[in-house]
């Protein structure tokens, strides 16, 4: 099974958590409104559960010309898969890629299939 979907870029992890008194970390008002509205588009477009090891592909589109760090997009985009129920578990993952694309905006496309090698 593969499946694509398209989503818009979260914000920068420094702006996902934020340190609390209670339980020491916590979602920022940012991060949730980004969940949500991702979890909205996701749910309008076709995607499949995987079961087993799973490969993920990630294409970002630059939203302007300041420098980003790619990988400071994976753990909330890899955490909105796992609510979404595109996997059980993000440990399901056994090959990630991700790099700048010509995906137009603050878009990211995400391609996942099954790995039938694991």
């Amino acid at each position: 099974m593969r499946t694509t979907l398209t989503l818009p870029s979260p914000p920068p992890l420094s702006a996902c958590y934020k340190n609390v008194r209670r339980n020491g970390r916590a979602k920022t008002t940012r991060y949730l409104t980004w969940q949500r509205v991702a979890e909205t588009e996701a749910m309008g477009q076709p995607y499949g559960h995987h079961i087993g090891p799973v490969r993920v592909s990630i294409v970002v589109g630059r939203p302007d010309k300041r420098r980003r760090d790619l990988d400071n997009l994976l753990k909330p985009l890899l955490d909105l898969l796992t609510h979404i129920a595109a996997f059980e578990d993000d440990s399901q993952v056994v090959d990630l890629r991700i790099r700048w694309g010509a995906v137009v905006g603050a878009q990211i496309e995400i391609e996942t299939w099954d790995d039938n090698n694991g």
